[in-house]
């Protein structure tokens, strides 16, 4: 009966956690969009203000004086708006770049776990390319190529080493195969 209370009163605090953190974030997510809307009202405000009393405030006394004071505001907004728009097409470029990214990284992981030895080198070559082209990723792709090495690399102890002649060894096909995949993630 204990347990049972004590695991309904985990459900009910996880559950009002939850509920919290739900409604925490719509919370502060309406609050940046009313303060977007409270920016994005106040700017046409001041433009349209700018618009109207530029002329004064340059002390225009000519027609062709307040035309050129009304035509510096309008350039100076269409400056602004382009200077925005240079802004998102940034962020969305920076998005997309990283998402093609984490695509290539996932894919090469993918390709690394495969059974045909050409796959799998051209997986370490892809997270080669992942790792100059991504700062972010590099300590990922260390970290998974080291996992490759130690799951795919018989440990030998070195007592076994030194029972052996060296005019004894022989490369095997294995043998060859852990070579060719050591060579490939050195030269990474």
């Amino acid at each position: 009966m204990l347990t049972h209370n004590k695991r309904m009163l985990y459900r009910i605090r996880r559950w009002l956690r939850q509920t919290v953190d739900v409604l925490h974030g719509r919370a502060v997510r309406t609050i940046i969009y009313a303060l977007i809307a409270v920016l994005f009202i106040g700017g046409f405000v001041i433009y349209g203000l700018a618009l109207w009393k530029a002329p004064d405030w340059v002390h225009a006394k000519s027609a062709v004086e307040r035309y050129n004071s009304r035509v510096l505001v309008i350039s100076i907004g269409g400056a602004t708006v382009v200077a925005l728009g240079l802004l998102y097409t940034a962020r969305n470029y920076r998005l997309s770049r990283r998402g093609q990214v984490t695509d290539r990284f996932t894919k090469a992981l993918e390709q690394l776990g495969s059974t045909e030895l050409y796959v799998r080198i051209g997986a370490v070559h892809a997270l080669e390319h992942v790792m100059r082209d991504s700062a972010s990723h590099q300590q990922d792709v260390a970290e998974v190529l080291l996992a490759f090495i130690r799951h795919r690399v018989p440990l030998a102890s070195p007592e076994s080493m030194c029972a052996v002649a060296p005019e004894d060894i022989r490369p095997e096909p294995t043998f060859r195969l852990l070579s060719l995949h050591w060579g490939a993630v050195l030269a990474v």
